[in-house]
């Protein structure tokens, strides 16, 4: 969130989307904050079709769904990189190739 919203609608916008995504996955997924701007989410049991229909309609849900920033409604953009974790992945492994596929996802928004 830049101009003209401050740092503090910034922090707003983050607690908005840590709620709806605590409402958008399963009790048996995971949603962390990785990073600044960086969420990760863990899909329990999902093969990689499944995981990346559940993004698609995680960003959908997100864009639909403007944070109350005061008087102002402000649409949050997501990308979302997605990557399975394949047998003798490392953590790194998966890490990597969900930074490329984010950065896949932000050229398209």
């Amino acid at each position: 969130i830049g101009p003209p919203h401050a740092a503090l609608a910034g922090d707003a916008a983050l607690i908005h989307l840590a709620g709806l995504l605590s409402r958008l996955i399963r009790s048996t997924d995971i949603a962390a904050r990785v990073g600044s701007e960086t969420f990760a989410l863990i899909f329990d049991h999902l093969d990689h079709n499944s995981a990346l229909e559940a993004s698609e309609r995680i960003a959908s849900c997100i864009a639909g769904s403007p944070a109350e920033l005061g008087s102002a409604k402000v649409v949050l953009d997501v990308a979302i990189g997605t990557a399975a974790i394949l047998p003798g992945d490392s953590l790194e492994d998966v890490l990597l190739r969900a930074d490329q596929n984010l950065r896949l996802a932000k050229d398209h928004i």
